[in-house]
């Protein structure tokens, strides 16, 4: 067997038992590996159905967020969790059934409102909003307690009188898309998702257009597994005497926690960037 000899230049020289050692030859060998190598790796990942993964700008992004909510909550809380206390306004609900008028006397009018009929895509987020919404205190209840002038009347529009006990999904099943269409008119710019929660001094039946002194949230965005602290949010608003003027930071909380909540849930192929 010949052996190998090596060159003035520390390369090994060609021999009858090893082929011709040059830097092109090294590149095409390192090629054929890396190319048999991706292959392996495709074949592996199509089996394991992970050929594509999140891409590195995605968490990037979740980790500078994450950051954001840690340095804004400490600074919130100065230490310690404080819960805000409710302000004197208590939240009720009633359903507002076709051809019915509102109640009178009301220190506020709400109306949980959606602008189009479910879809696949926005319905379960409307059943587990409008489940939130039927853990608060009905009507009846309410005012054995509280005067009305310190209720926060939470109305959602049906097309016929709602069964005892009644379910999300026969609200959903029943909803007034049509009047909360009409109610909707009474906030400048199009809604045409949901849902959206409107919160007036005055009934909105009787005013053409809202300005001033109203509440708007919009939950069209809103995270289906985070309802309720949507609705909570809501119901801490809307005690406030002044609901109208928003406190920024628990908002903005809100909706970061729900941003990183949607960027980490979406589907797969939403957040992913191609293999290669």
């Amino acid at each position: 067997m010949t052996r190998k000899a090596a060159s003035s230049t520390g390369h090994f020289l060609a021999t009858p038992d090893r082929p011709p050692d040059t830097r092109a030859h090294r590149a095409e060998r390192h090629r054929g590996a890396h190319v048999g190598a991706s292959a392996f790796d495709e074949a592996t990942a199509r089996a394991l159905r992970l050929d594509r993964r999140p891409s590195l700008r995605v968490w990037l992004v979740f980790a500078w967020l994450a950051l954001v909510l840690v340095v804004s909550g400490c600074s919130a809380l100065g230490g310690g969790a404080q819960v805000p206390a409710h302000e004197g306004r208590e939240t009720t609900r009633d359903f507002l059934v076709s051809g019915q008028a509102e109640g009178e006397s009301y220190g506020l009018y709400s109306y949980l409102l959606l602008g189009s009929p479910a879809t696949a895509k926005s319905r379960e987020r409307y059943l587990l909003i409008i489940t939130e919404y039927l853990k608060i205190a009905p009507r009846e209840q309410a005012e054995e307690y509280i005067p009305r002038p310190q209720l926060n009347i939470t109305y959602l529009p049906l097309t016929e009188r709602a069964p005892p006990n009644t379910s999300a999904e026969w609200i959903l099943d029943h909803y007034d898309y049509a009047r909360a269409r009409q109610l909707l008119g009474a906030v400048a710019g199009e809604h045409a998702l949901g849902p959206y929660i409107v919160s007036s001094l005055k009934p909105l039946t009787s005013i053409d257009t809202l300005s001033g002194k109203y509440l708007f949230q919009d939950m069209s965005t809103a995270h289906p597994d985070l309802a309720a602290m949507w609705m909570s949010q809501y119901l801490e608003q809307s005690s406030k005497e002044r609901f109208w003027q928003v406190s920024e930071l628990p908002q903005w909380r809100l909706e970061l926690i729900n941003l990183l909540k949607r960027v980490t849930s979406q589907r797969v192929d939403e957040l992913i960037v191609v293999k290669g």
